[in-house]
């Protein structure tokens, strides 16, 4: 049994031996599409904690925890952002004067991500992170990128999508196949 066309117009066996390879790599990429989904970060700048330059892999996140990357979508209709997971269910969140806090743990903000911050806090004087639901506090505030106004947003699971897992290409080729380790032990 022959696999390879041996004439076809134009196209030598050497050609398809280097074709060959391509196409499998294609079809592989395109199976692993339901599990993996590809996240390219941006070429100028980068999230906290993702590195400009490389391409990441998502799955569905069935398990998410404190630390975790995840794609979600916010209040904002038609609106998906990429953000770090700052607390779960059961856990209290509160502004200070120079910051925040997440049960006993106090983290240092900006001016103007706590003027956003009160705002949306309104006259509360504590969040705790209802059921099902998780806080984001975004890092990203103030980078002059559209809809990057908000401070926090408690998301509800159901529209938690993707956890950004592993690193599929980087410019350090010691990244590439490397696994985001969880936060927490844990996850």
């Amino acid at each position: 049994m022959q696999l390879l066309p041996t004439s076809w117009p134009n196209i030598d066996r050497q050609t398809w031996m280097g074709v060959i390879p391509w196409l499998i790599l294609l079809a592989v990429l395109a199976a692993l599409q339901h599990v993996f989904n590809p996240l390219p970060t941006s070429f100028a700048r980068t999230i906290e904690g993702l590195e400009t330059k490389t391409i990441y892999a998502r799955q569905a996140a069935w398990t998410v925890c404190v630390g975790d990357m995840v794609t979600f979508s916010g209040t904002e209709p038609k609106r998906n952002f990429i953000r770090k997971v700052s607390a779960t269910e059961g856990q209290a969140f509160s502004l200070g004067i120079n910051g925040y806090a997440i049960d006993e743990r106090t983290f240092v903000a900006k001016e103007d991500w706590l003027v956003a911050a009160r705002a949306q806090f309104g006259d509360k004087a504590l969040i705790k992170v209802p059921e099902n639901h998780y806080l984001i506090v975004n890092s990203e505030f103030g980078r002059n990128l559209r809809s990057n106004d908000w401070a926090f947003d408690v998301v509800p699971r159901a529209n938690i999508h993707n956890r950004v897992t592993y690193v599929l290409v980087s410019r350090y080729f010691s990244r590439i196949g490397s696994r985001l380790e969880p936060a927490s032990a844990d996850c």
